[in-house]
Protein backbone atom coordinates (compact mmCIF):
# COMPACT_ATOMS: atom_id res chain seq x y z
CA UNK A 1 0.00 0.00 0.00
CA UNK A 2 3.06 2.10 0.91
CA UNK A 3 3.80 1.85 -3.02
CA UNK A 4 0.54 3.09 -4.11
CA UNK A 5 0.44 6.19 -1.80
CA UNK A 6 4.11 6.72 -3.27
CA UNK A 7 2.87 6.60 -6.56
CA UNK A 8 -0.40 9.02 -6.13
CA UNK A 9 2.33 11.35 -4.49
CA UNK A 10 4.97 11.70 -6.57
CA UNK A 11 2.13 12.05 -9.87
CA UNK A 12 0.13 14.50 -7.96
CA UNK A 13 2.00 16.34 -5.88
CA UNK A 14 3.32 19.42 -8.23
CA UNK A 15 -0.87 19.29 -9.56
CA UNK A 16 -2.76 18.23 -6.33
CA UNK A 17 -6.15 21.01 -7.58
CA UNK A 18 -7.64 17.65 -8.41
CA UNK A 19 -7.24 15.74 -5.26
CA UNK A 20 -8.22 18.58 -3.05
CA UNK A 21 -11.32 18.56 -5.04
CA UNK A 22 -12.33 14.95 -5.10
CA UNK A 23 -12.38 14.61 -1.32
CA UNK A 24 -15.05 16.76 -0.67
CA UNK A 25 -16.94 15.78 -3.17
CA UNK A 26 -16.31 11.89 -2.32
CA UNK A 27 -17.74 13.34 1.55
CA UNK A 28 -20.90 14.91 -0.37
CA UNK A 29 -21.36 11.62 -2.23
CA UNK A 30 -20.80 9.66 0.66
CA UNK A 31 -23.39 11.93 2.51
CA UNK A 32 -26.07 11.87 -0.06
CA UNK A 33 -25.86 8.07 -0.19
CA UNK A 34 -26.84 7.73 3.71
CA UNK A 35 -29.21 10.53 3.20
CA UNK A 36 -31.05 8.33 0.51
CA UNK A 37 -32.40 5.27 2.27
CA UNK A 38 -32.69 7.54 5.49
CA UNK A 39 -35.31 9.92 3.56
CA UNK A 40 -36.83 6.54 2.05
CA UNK A 41 -37.31 5.13 5.20
CA UNK A 42 -39.23 8.58 6.44
CA UNK A 43 -40.71 8.84 2.89
CA UNK A 44 -42.07 4.95 3.50
CA UNK A 45 -43.44 5.26 7.38
CA UNK A 46 -44.77 8.97 6.74
CA UNK A 47 -46.78 7.90 3.82
CA UNK A 48 -48.14 4.88 5.89
CA UNK A 49 -49.12 6.93 8.76
CA UNK A 50 -50.85 9.35 6.42
CA UNK A 51 -53.07 7.03 4.92
CA UNK A 52 -54.07 5.84 8.53
CA UNK A 53 -54.56 9.77 9.33
CA UNK A 54 -56.62 10.11 5.70
CA UNK A 55 -53.87 12.28 4.36
CA UNK A 56 -50.74 11.55 1.90
CA UNK A 57 -48.39 14.41 1.14
CA UNK A 58 -47.60 12.18 -2.02
CA UNK A 59 -46.34 14.71 -3.99
CA UNK A 60 -44.33 16.72 -1.73
CA UNK A 61 -42.18 13.55 -0.19
CA UNK A 62 -41.58 12.58 -3.86
CA UNK A 63 -40.54 15.64 -4.98
CA UNK A 64 -37.81 15.22 -2.11
CA UNK A 65 -36.59 12.04 -2.68
CA UNK A 66 -36.74 13.02 -6.76
CA UNK A 67 -34.15 15.87 -5.06
CA UNK A 68 -32.10 13.72 -3.54
CA UNK A 69 -31.43 11.34 -6.66
CA UNK A 70 -30.28 14.77 -8.45
CA UNK A 71 -27.61 15.81 -6.41
CA UNK A 72 -26.54 11.97 -6.10
CA UNK A 73 -26.24 12.14 -10.13
CA UNK A 74 -24.51 15.26 -9.83
CA UNK A 75 -21.95 14.63 -7.37
CA UNK A 76 -21.51 10.87 -8.93
CA UNK A 77 -20.50 12.74 -12.46
CA UNK A 78 -17.99 15.12 -10.36
CA UNK A 79 -16.42 11.98 -9.14
CA UNK A 80 -16.24 9.76 -12.97
CA UNK A 81 -14.67 13.00 -13.98
CA UNK A 82 -12.14 13.24 -11.49
CA UNK A 83 -11.48 9.89 -11.64
CA UNK A 84 -10.56 9.73 -14.94
CA UNK A 85 -8.98 13.13 -14.71
CA UNK A 86 -6.74 11.57 -11.58
CA UNK A 87 -5.72 8.25 -13.35
CA UNK A 88 -4.99 10.40 -16.19
CA UNK A 89 -2.34 12.25 -14.42
CA UNK A 90 -1.18 9.10 -13.20
CA UNK A 91 -1.01 7.15 -16.03
CA UNK A 92 0.88 9.79 -17.75
CA UNK A 93 3.23 10.81 -14.38
CA UNK A 94 4.19 7.46 -14.18
CA UNK A 95 4.84 6.16 -17.57
CA UNK A 96 6.60 9.33 -18.13
CA UNK A 97 8.23 8.66 -14.75
CA UNK A 98 9.64 4.92 -15.65
CA UNK A 99 10.30 6.01 -19.14
CA UNK A 100 12.63 8.91 -17.89
CA UNK A 101 14.60 6.41 -15.50
CA UNK A 102 15.03 4.04 -18.30
CA UNK A 103 17.17 6.71 -20.67
CA UNK A 104 19.27 8.01 -17.55
CA UNK A 105 19.72 4.14 -16.52
CA UNK A 106 23.71 2.98 -17.26
CA UNK A 107 24.75 1.60 -20.95
CA UNK A 108 25.26 -2.22 -18.79
CA UNK A 109 21.72 -2.23 -18.02
CA UNK A 110 20.63 -2.00 -21.69
CA UNK A 111 23.17 -4.50 -22.93
CA UNK A 112 21.88 -6.44 -20.54
CA UNK A 113 18.19 -6.36 -20.91
CA UNK A 114 15.89 -6.62 -23.92
CA UNK A 115 14.56 -3.54 -25.05
CA UNK A 116 10.85 -5.15 -25.64
CA UNK A 117 11.11 -6.30 -22.03
CA UNK A 118 11.74 -3.21 -20.65
CA UNK A 119 9.30 -1.18 -22.82
CA UNK A 120 6.88 -3.87 -22.00
CA UNK A 121 7.46 -3.84 -18.00
CA UNK A 122 7.08 0.18 -18.25
CA UNK A 123 3.48 -0.08 -19.79
CA UNK A 124 2.19 -2.52 -17.66
CA UNK A 125 3.46 -1.06 -14.84
CA UNK A 126 1.64 2.18 -15.30
CA UNK A 127 -1.62 0.93 -16.49
CA UNK A 128 -1.77 -1.01 -13.15
CA UNK A 129 -0.94 1.60 -10.92
CA UNK A 130 -3.66 4.10 -12.31
CA UNK A 131 -5.69 0.80 -11.89
CA UNK A 132 -4.99 0.20 -8.26
CA UNK A 133 -4.71 4.08 -7.29
CA UNK A 134 -8.42 3.98 -8.74
CA UNK A 135 -9.69 1.01 -7.20
CA UNK A 136 -8.28 1.02 -3.74
CA UNK A 137 -8.04 5.19 -3.38
CA UNK A 138 -10.85 6.52 -5.54
CA UNK A 139 -13.36 4.14 -5.23
CA UNK A 140 -13.19 2.25 -2.01
CA UNK A 141 -12.85 4.95 0.30
CA UNK A 142 -16.14 6.57 -0.48
CA UNK A 143 -17.70 2.88 -0.56
CA UNK A 144 -15.83 1.88 3.16
CA UNK A 145 -17.10 5.27 4.40
CA UNK A 146 -20.44 5.19 3.31
CA UNK A 147 -20.45 1.32 4.51
CA UNK A 148 -19.09 2.17 8.15
CA UNK A 149 -21.94 4.76 8.04
CA UNK A 150 -24.42 2.44 7.46
CA UNK A 151 -23.25 -0.19 9.57
CA UNK A 152 -23.31 1.72 12.88
CA UNK A 153 -27.01 3.48 11.36
CA UNK A 154 -28.09 -0.43 10.84
CA UNK A 155 -26.97 -1.47 14.62
CA UNK A 156 -29.28 1.60 16.00
CA UNK A 157 -32.15 0.90 14.11
CA UNK A 158 -31.94 -2.98 14.14
CA UNK A 159 -29.19 -4.46 16.03
CA UNK A 160 -30.39 -8.40 14.86
CA UNK A 161 -29.63 -8.14 11.40
CA UNK A 162 -26.68 -5.99 12.12
CA UNK A 163 -25.10 -8.34 13.64
CA UNK A 164 -25.52 -11.03 10.69
CA UNK A 165 -23.80 -8.86 9.02
CA UNK A 166 -20.95 -8.63 11.30
CA UNK A 167 -20.55 -12.13 11.02
CA UNK A 168 -20.38 -12.39 7.27
CA UNK A 169 -18.23 -9.05 6.78
CA UNK A 170 -14.84 -10.54 9.11
CA UNK A 171 -15.71 -14.02 7.65
CA UNK A 172 -15.27 -12.97 4.01
CA UNK A 173 -12.11 -10.99 5.00
CA UNK A 174 -10.35 -14.24 6.15
CA UNK A 175 -11.30 -15.53 2.79
CA UNK A 176 -10.24 -13.21 0.92
CA UNK A 177 -6.67 -12.87 2.76
CA UNK A 178 -6.36 -16.56 2.07
CA UNK A 179 -6.76 -16.06 -1.64
CA UNK A 180 -4.36 -13.56 -2.20
CA UNK A 181 -1.82 -15.58 -0.05
CA UNK A 182 -2.62 -18.75 -2.53
CA UNK A 183 -2.47 -17.24 -5.91
CA UNK A 184 0.79 -14.50 -5.33
CA UNK A 185 3.42 -16.67 -6.44
CA UNK A 186 1.62 -17.72 -9.33
CA UNK A 187 0.93 -14.11 -10.73
CA UNK A 188 4.74 -13.29 -10.15
CA UNK A 189 5.11 -16.19 -12.33
CA UNK A 190 2.93 -15.65 -15.02
CA UNK A 191 3.80 -12.16 -15.25
CA UNK A 192 7.31 -13.07 -15.75
CA UNK A 193 6.74 -15.31 -18.97
CA UNK A 194 4.22 -12.47 -20.04
CA UNK A 195 6.80 -10.28 -20.23
CA UNK A 196 9.74 -13.12 -21.04
CA UNK A 197 7.46 -13.61 -24.47
CA UNK A 198 6.89 -10.29 -25.78
CA UNK A 199 10.71 -9.41 -25.62
CA UNK A 200 11.61 -12.86 -27.76
CA UNK A 201 8.48 -10.97 -30.22
CA UNK A 202 9.92 -8.02 -30.41
CA UNK A 203 13.48 -9.59 -30.63
CA UNK A 204 12.10 -11.60 -33.79
CA UNK A 205 10.32 -8.79 -35.20
CA UNK A 206 13.15 -6.38 -35.39
CA UNK A 207 15.21 -9.55 -35.90
CA UNK A 208 13.02 -10.12 -39.26
CA UNK A 209 15.60 -10.47 -41.77
CA UNK A 210 17.26 -13.34 -39.90
CA UNK A 211 14.42 -14.72 -38.77
CA UNK A 212 13.24 -15.46 -41.97
CA UNK A 213 16.72 -15.92 -43.84
CA UNK A 214 16.76 -19.06 -40.61
CA UNK A 215 13.39 -20.31 -41.81
CA UNK A 216 12.84 -20.01 -37.93
CA UNK A 217 9.20 -18.64 -38.52
CA UNK A 218 7.43 -21.53 -36.88
CA UNK A 219 10.35 -21.63 -34.30
CA UNK A 220 9.71 -18.28 -33.00
CA UNK A 221 5.43 -19.19 -33.21
CA UNK A 222 6.36 -22.25 -31.03
CA UNK A 223 8.52 -20.36 -28.48
CA UNK A 224 5.71 -17.74 -27.96
CA UNK A 225 3.45 -20.92 -27.39
CA UNK A 226 5.47 -22.94 -25.23
CA UNK A 227 6.02 -19.25 -22.87
CA UNK A 228 2.64 -18.43 -23.45
CA UNK A 229 1.59 -22.10 -22.40
CA UNK A 230 3.83 -22.09 -18.64
CA UNK A 231 2.03 -18.47 -18.21
CA UNK A 232 -1.20 -19.57 -18.70
CA UNK A 233 -1.11 -22.65 -16.40
CA UNK A 234 0.07 -20.47 -13.48
CA UNK A 235 -2.58 -18.12 -14.38
CA UNK A 236 -5.62 -20.79 -14.58
CA UNK A 237 -4.75 -21.84 -11.26
CA UNK A 238 -4.99 -18.49 -10.03
CA UNK A 239 -8.30 -17.48 -12.00
CA UNK A 240 -9.69 -21.12 -10.34
CA UNK A 241 -8.92 -19.71 -7.20
CA UNK A 242 -10.85 -16.69 -8.19
CA UNK A 243 -13.76 -18.11 -8.80
CA UNK A 244 -14.50 -19.77 -5.85
CA UNK A 245 -13.67 -17.03 -4.03
CA UNK A 246 -16.34 -14.69 -5.76
CA UNK A 247 -18.49 -18.00 -5.54
CA UNK A 248 -18.31 -18.12 -2.00
CA UNK A 249 -18.28 -14.00 -1.83
CA UNK A 250 -21.89 -13.77 -3.06
CA UNK A 251 -22.87 -16.94 -1.43
CA UNK A 252 -21.90 -15.24 1.94
CA UNK A 253 -23.95 -12.14 1.19
CA UNK A 254 -27.06 -14.56 2.51
CA UNK A 255 -29.57 -11.96 1.03
CA UNK A 256 -32.18 -14.50 1.72
CA UNK A 257 -31.57 -14.74 5.38
CA UNK A 258 -31.78 -11.18 6.07
CA UNK A 259 -34.73 -10.71 4.39
CA UNK A 260 -36.11 -13.38 6.32
CA UNK A 261 -35.15 -11.90 9.77
CA UNK A 262 -36.53 -8.48 8.86
CA UNK A 263 -39.74 -9.94 8.05
CA UNK A 264 -40.08 -11.56 10.93
CA UNK A 265 -39.38 -8.07 13.19
CA UNK A 266 -41.93 -6.37 10.42
CA UNK A 267 -44.39 -9.05 11.65
CA UNK A 268 -43.44 -8.82 15.38
CA UNK A 269 -44.01 -4.66 15.44
CA UNK A 270 -40.05 -4.61 16.28
CA UNK A 271 -38.88 -2.83 12.72
CA UNK A 272 -41.51 -0.60 10.51
CA UNK A 273 -41.76 -1.02 6.80
CA UNK A 274 -39.77 2.16 6.25
CA UNK A 275 -36.90 0.74 8.80
CA UNK A 276 -37.09 -2.99 6.54
CA UNK A 277 -36.79 -0.92 2.91
CA UNK A 278 -33.40 1.35 4.77
CA UNK A 279 -31.87 -2.14 5.79
CA UNK A 280 -32.08 -3.88 2.53
CA UNK A 281 -30.85 -0.55 0.93
CA UNK A 282 -28.19 -0.38 3.79
CA UNK A 283 -27.20 -3.78 3.39
CA UNK A 284 -26.53 -3.54 -0.09
CA UNK A 285 -24.27 0.01 0.53
CA UNK A 286 -22.55 -2.22 3.30
CA UNK A 287 -21.50 -5.01 0.72
CA UNK A 288 -20.37 -2.64 -2.46
CA UNK A 289 -16.73 -2.44 -0.96
CA UNK A 290 -16.46 -6.35 -0.20
CA UNK A 291 -18.11 -6.79 -3.82
CA UNK A 292 -15.67 -4.70 -4.97
CA UNK A 293 -12.83 -6.15 -3.13
CA UNK A 294 -14.17 -9.81 -4.32
CA UNK A 295 -13.77 -8.63 -8.03
CA UNK A 296 -10.31 -6.69 -7.32
CA UNK A 297 -8.89 -9.49 -5.75
CA UNK A 298 -8.15 -12.03 -8.65
CA UNK A 299 -6.32 -8.81 -10.21
CA UNK A 300 -4.53 -7.69 -7.42
CA UNK A 301 -1.46 -9.99 -7.27
CA UNK A 302 -1.10 -9.60 -10.55
CA UNK A 303 -1.31 -5.55 -10.95
CA UNK A 304 0.74 -5.31 -7.76
CA UNK A 305 3.44 -7.60 -8.96
CA UNK A 306 3.33 -5.21 -12.24
CA UNK A 307 4.02 -1.81 -10.42
CA UNK A 308 7.25 -3.40 -8.47
CA UNK A 309 8.68 -4.83 -11.36
CA UNK A 310 8.28 -0.65 -12.72
CA UNK A 311 9.42 0.31 -9.64
CA UNK A 312 12.87 -1.95 -9.46
CA UNK A 313 13.36 0.44 -12.77
CA UNK A 314 13.76 3.34 -10.00
CA UNK A 315 15.94 1.58 -7.54
CA UNK A 316 18.44 0.22 -10.06
CA UNK A 317 21.86 1.98 -9.55
CA UNK A 318 22.86 4.85 -11.89
CA UNK A 319 26.67 4.94 -11.77
CA UNK A 320 27.76 6.89 -14.58
CA UNK A 321 25.96 10.60 -13.79
CA UNK A 322 27.27 14.14 -13.15
CA UNK A 323 27.77 14.99 -9.93
CA UNK A 324 26.25 18.07 -8.07
CA UNK A 325 29.53 20.06 -9.35
CA UNK A 326 29.74 19.58 -12.75
CA UNK A 327 30.40 21.87 -15.10
CA UNK A 328 30.95 22.60 -19.02
CA UNK A 329 33.58 24.04 -20.64
CA UNK A 330 32.75 27.49 -22.85
CA UNK A 331 35.85 25.83 -25.28
CA UNK A 332 38.68 22.82 -25.32
CA UNK A 333 40.61 22.18 -27.71
CA UNK A 334 40.41 18.58 -27.32
CA UNK A 335 43.61 17.41 -25.57
CA UNK A 336 42.63 13.74 -23.70
CA UNK A 337 44.96 11.76 -21.68
CA UNK A 338 44.18 8.44 -20.58
CA UNK A 339 46.23 8.11 -17.40
CA UNK A 340 46.74 4.79 -15.55
CA UNK A 341 43.31 3.55 -17.20
CA UNK A 342 42.30 0.21 -15.97
CA UNK A 343 38.39 -0.80 -16.44
CA UNK A 344 36.55 -4.14 -15.87
CA UNK A 345 33.31 -5.49 -16.87
CA UNK A 346 32.47 -7.51 -13.94
CA UNK A 347 35.31 -9.76 -12.80
CA UNK A 348 36.49 -9.86 -16.49
CA UNK A 349 39.26 -6.98 -17.15
CA UNK A 350 39.07 -5.44 -20.43
CA UNK A 351 42.07 -2.39 -19.74
CA UNK A 352 45.46 -2.65 -17.81
CA UNK A 353 46.73 0.72 -16.98
CA UNK A 354 46.52 2.69 -20.35
CA UNK A 355 48.45 5.16 -21.07
CA UNK A 356 47.86 7.13 -23.80
CA UNK A 357 48.05 11.04 -24.74
CA UNK A 358 46.29 12.54 -27.71
CA UNK A 359 47.06 15.79 -28.69
CA UNK A 360 43.86 18.26 -29.65
CA UNK A 361 43.33 17.77 -33.38
CA UNK A 362 45.51 14.22 -33.60
CA UNK A 363 44.26 11.57 -35.06
CA UNK A 364 44.68 8.18 -33.71
CA UNK A 365 44.11 4.68 -34.73
CA UNK A 366 42.98 2.04 -32.39
CA UNK A 367 43.86 -1.59 -33.92
CA UNK A 368 43.96 -5.18 -32.51
CA UNK A 369 42.71 -8.13 -32.31
CA UNK A 370 39.01 -9.02 -31.84
CA UNK A 371 38.86 -8.72 -27.36
CA UNK A 372 41.82 -6.49 -27.17
CA UNK A 373 39.83 -3.36 -25.72
CA UNK A 374 39.47 -1.11 -28.57
CA UNK A 375 35.95 -0.70 -28.44
CA UNK A 376 35.92 -0.04 -24.64
CA UNK A 377 38.12 2.65 -24.81
CA UNK A 378 35.37 4.19 -27.30
CA UNK A 379 32.91 3.64 -24.40
CA UNK A 380 35.03 4.92 -21.88
CA UNK A 381 35.95 8.28 -23.99
CA UNK A 382 31.62 8.60 -24.21
CA UNK A 383 31.45 7.55 -21.00
CA UNK A 384 29.20 5.10 -21.18
CA UNK A 385 30.84 3.40 -18.10
CA UNK A 386 33.91 4.98 -16.54
CA UNK A 387 37.60 3.32 -15.32
CA UNK A 388 38.17 1.12 -12.84
CA UNK A 389 40.81 3.03 -11.83
CA UNK A 390 43.13 6.06 -13.13
CA UNK A 391 41.30 9.07 -14.83
CA UNK A 392 40.47 10.62 -18.32
CA UNK A 393 41.53 14.55 -18.71
CA UNK A 394 39.92 16.29 -21.42
CA UNK A 395 42.64 19.54 -21.39
CA UNK A 396 43.62 18.79 -18.08
CA UNK A 397 40.20 17.88 -16.53
CA UNK A 398 38.91 15.12 -14.94
CA UNK A 399 36.25 13.97 -17.42
CA UNK A 400 34.19 13.05 -14.66
CA UNK A 401 34.06 16.60 -13.19
CA UNK A 402 32.34 17.52 -16.90
CA UNK A 403 28.60 17.16 -17.15
CA UNK A 404 27.63 14.14 -18.73
CA UNK A 405 24.93 15.42 -21.23
CA UNK A 406 26.83 18.07 -22.05
CA UNK A 407 30.30 15.99 -23.02
CA UNK A 408 28.50 14.04 -24.92
CA UNK A 409 27.15 16.07 -26.72
CA UNK A 410 30.66 17.22 -27.78
CA UNK A 411 31.67 13.89 -29.53
CA UNK A 412 30.28 12.47 -32.63
CA UNK A 413 29.83 8.65 -32.90
CA UNK A 414 29.51 6.75 -35.61
CA UNK A 415 29.49 2.79 -34.76
CA UNK A 416 29.63 -0.21 -37.39
CA UNK A 417 25.57 -1.25 -37.06
CA UNK A 418 24.25 2.48 -37.21
CA UNK A 419 20.38 2.24 -36.15
CA UNK A 420 17.91 4.63 -37.27
CA UNK A 421 14.85 5.46 -35.78
CA UNK A 422 11.56 4.80 -38.04
CA UNK A 423 11.66 8.18 -38.99
CA UNK A 424 12.57 9.99 -42.26
CA UNK A 425 16.31 10.44 -43.30
CA UNK A 426 15.96 14.52 -42.76
CA UNK A 427 14.97 13.52 -39.28
CA UNK A 428 17.32 10.81 -38.33
CA UNK A 429 19.85 13.55 -39.35
CA UNK A 430 18.63 16.36 -37.59
CA UNK A 431 18.89 14.23 -34.55
CA UNK A 432 21.98 15.45 -33.40
CA UNK A 433 20.70 19.00 -33.63
CA UNK A 434 17.06 19.67 -33.48
CA UNK A 435 17.78 23.11 -34.35
CA UNK A 436 19.38 22.87 -37.65
CA UNK A 437 17.63 23.81 -40.70
CA UNK A 438 16.62 22.03 -43.98
CA UNK A 439 19.67 23.33 -45.63
CA UNK A 440 22.31 22.34 -42.55
CA UNK A 441 20.97 19.01 -42.92
CA UNK A 442 21.54 19.10 -46.80
CA UNK A 443 24.68 20.86 -46.12
CA UNK A 444 25.87 18.27 -43.50
CA UNK A 445 24.46 14.73 -46.29
CA UNK A 446 26.43 16.95 -48.97
CA UNK A 447 30.02 16.73 -46.70
CA UNK A 448 28.94 12.77 -45.32
CA UNK A 449 28.36 11.92 -49.78
CA UNK A 450 24.81 11.11 -48.77
CA UNK A 451 22.87 13.43 -50.88
CA UNK A 452 23.42 11.94 -54.16
CA UNK A 453 21.82 8.64 -52.70
CA UNK A 454 19.43 10.70 -50.90
CA UNK A 455 18.09 12.64 -53.88
CA UNK A 456 17.75 9.49 -55.95
CA UNK A 457 15.24 8.16 -53.59
CA UNK A 458 11.40 9.19 -55.30
CA UNK A 459 10.89 11.50 -51.36
CA UNK A 460 13.83 12.66 -51.34
CA UNK A 461 14.88 13.71 -47.35
CA UNK A 462 11.37 12.70 -46.64
CA UNK A 463 12.15 9.28 -47.23
CA UNK A 464 10.80 7.47 -44.37
CA UNK A 465 13.75 4.77 -43.03
CA UNK A 466 11.67 1.68 -42.16
CA UNK A 467 12.30 0.43 -38.66
CA UNK A 468 15.96 -0.07 -37.58
CA UNK A 469 16.59 1.81 -41.10
CA UNK A 470 15.72 -1.70 -43.21
CA UNK A 471 14.99 0.26 -46.43
CA UNK A 472 18.52 1.61 -46.18
CA UNK A 473 21.57 -0.57 -47.41
CA UNK A 474 24.29 -0.85 -44.96
CA UNK A 475 26.16 1.89 -46.62
CA UNK A 476 23.26 4.18 -46.91
CA UNK A 477 22.76 3.57 -42.88
CA UNK A 478 26.48 4.74 -42.36
CA UNK A 479 26.24 7.86 -44.42
CA UNK A 480 23.41 9.05 -42.74
CA UNK A 481 25.10 8.82 -39.39
CA UNK A 482 28.42 10.14 -40.41
CA UNK A 483 25.91 13.40 -42.13
CA UNK A 484 24.54 13.36 -38.26
CA UNK A 485 27.78 13.95 -36.94
CA UNK A 486 28.94 16.13 -39.47
CA UNK A 487 25.73 18.44 -38.53
CA UNK A 488 26.36 17.90 -34.92
CA UNK A 489 29.97 19.93 -35.32
CA UNK A 490 31.63 17.61 -32.61
CA UNK A 491 34.88 18.51 -31.46
CA UNK A 492 35.67 15.25 -30.61
CA UNK A 493 35.33 11.94 -33.16
CA UNK A 494 35.18 8.63 -32.17
CA UNK A 495 35.00 5.75 -35.22
CA UNK A 496 33.96 2.59 -33.84
CA UNK A 497 34.39 -0.20 -37.07
CA UNK A 498 32.95 2.30 -39.13
CA UNK A 499 33.54 0.83 -42.70
CA UNK A 500 34.52 -3.04 -41.32
CA UNK A 501 31.03 -4.02 -42.81
CA UNK A 502 31.22 -2.88 -46.24
CA UNK A 503 32.49 -3.66 -49.38
CA UNK A 504 35.39 -1.73 -51.21
CA UNK A 505 32.87 0.63 -53.20
CA UNK A 506 30.87 1.79 -50.48
CA UNK A 507 33.91 1.80 -48.09
CA UNK A 508 35.33 4.59 -50.43
CA UNK A 509 32.34 6.41 -50.34
CA UNK A 510 31.85 6.58 -46.91
CA UNK A 511 35.80 7.51 -46.18
CA UNK A 512 35.11 10.20 -48.06
CA UNK A 513 32.22 11.68 -45.49
CA UNK A 514 34.57 10.63 -42.76
CA UNK A 515 37.60 12.76 -44.04
CA UNK A 516 34.99 15.62 -43.71
CA UNK A 517 34.11 14.66 -40.41
CA UNK A 518 37.33 14.14 -38.76
CA UNK A 519 39.03 17.37 -40.33
CA UNK A 520 40.48 19.37 -37.98
CA UNK A 521 39.19 17.73 -34.69
CA UNK A 522 40.55 14.80 -32.44
CA UNK A 523 39.69 11.70 -33.69
CA UNK A 524 39.92 8.42 -31.99
CA UNK A 525 39.47 5.71 -35.11
CA UNK A 526 39.19 2.02 -34.25
CA UNK A 527 39.46 -0.46 -37.46
CA UNK A 528 40.30 -4.06 -38.29
CA UNK A 529 41.26 -2.84 -41.91
CA UNK A 530 44.65 -1.67 -41.00
CA UNK A 531 45.11 -0.15 -44.82
CA UNK A 532 42.77 2.50 -43.67
CA UNK A 533 44.14 4.22 -41.13
CA UNK A 534 48.03 4.36 -42.60
CA UNK A 535 47.15 8.16 -43.09
CA UNK A 536 46.85 8.76 -39.25
CA UNK A 537 48.72 10.70 -37.29
CA UNK A 538 49.54 7.56 -34.84
CA UNK A 539 48.76 3.83 -34.41
CA UNK A 540 47.87 2.92 -30.99
CA UNK A 541 48.38 -0.95 -30.87
CA UNK A 542 46.53 -3.10 -28.14
CA UNK A 543 46.65 -6.43 -26.81
CA UNK A 544 44.63 -8.34 -23.99
CA UNK A 545 43.50 -5.22 -23.07
CA UNK A 546 47.27 -3.47 -22.60
CA UNK A 547 48.67 -0.52 -25.15
CA UNK A 548 51.87 -2.01 -26.27
CA UNK A 549 52.55 0.59 -28.93
CA UNK A 550 51.86 3.86 -30.23
CA UNK A 551 53.66 5.11 -33.12
CA UNK A 552 53.20 5.83 -36.68
CA UNK A 553 52.42 3.28 -39.15
CA UNK A 554 56.24 3.00 -40.55
CA UNK A 555 57.65 3.38 -37.38
CA UNK A 556 55.58 0.42 -36.28
CA UNK A 557 56.47 -2.08 -39.03
CA UNK A 558 60.04 -1.47 -37.34
CA UNK A 559 59.25 -1.62 -33.91
CA UNK A 560 56.06 -3.29 -33.02
CA UNK A 561 55.73 -7.04 -34.43
CA UNK A 562 52.24 -7.38 -33.59
CA UNK A 563 51.63 -4.67 -35.37
CA UNK A 564 53.51 -5.73 -38.15
CA UNK A 565 52.27 -9.16 -38.31
CA UNK A 566 49.20 -8.11 -38.70
CA UNK A 567 49.40 -6.09 -41.49
CA UNK A 568 51.21 -8.98 -43.26
CA UNK A 569 48.95 -11.11 -42.36
CA UNK A 570 46.21 -8.87 -43.71
CA UNK A 571 48.36 -8.59 -47.32
CA UNK A 572 48.19 -12.09 -47.67
CA UNK A 573 44.18 -12.23 -47.16
CA UNK A 574 44.84 -14.59 -44.23
CA UNK A 575 43.41 -11.82 -40.97
CA UNK A 576 39.68 -11.17 -41.64
CA UNK A 577 39.69 -7.21 -42.69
Amino acid sequence: MSLLFTILWRSLKDRPRYLIAFIPTMLGLSALWIAEPLYGRYAIDRMLAGMEQGHVPFLRIMAGWVGVYLLINLFQAAMHYLRWAIGHDILARTREHYYARALLLDIHHHVKSRGGALMKTIDNAADSAVDLVRSLFLELPVSIITSLAFMALSFAIAWQLALVIAIVVPLYAIIAAGYIRVTRRDMELSNALWVESMARAYDAVTNIFTVKSSGAEERELDAMRETHSRGIRHLRRANIAGALFEGIGYFMLVRILIVGVGIYLFIHDRMTLGSLFFFQFSFFRIMVPLEMIGKFLPQLNEKIDRVRRGETLLAEPIVVQSDAHAKTLPSFRGEIVLNDVTFSYGDVDALHHIHLHVRAGEHIALVGHSGAGKSTVAMLLNRFYDPTSGTILIDGIDLRALDVQWWRRQIGLVLQENITFNDSILENIRYSRTDATDENVIEAAKRASAHDFISAFPQKYETFVGERGVRLSGGERQRVAIARAILKNPRIVVLDEATSALDSTTERAVQEGIKELIAGRTAFIIAHRLSTVRSVHRIAVLDKGRLIACAPHEELMKTCDIYKEMVELQSHGMLAE
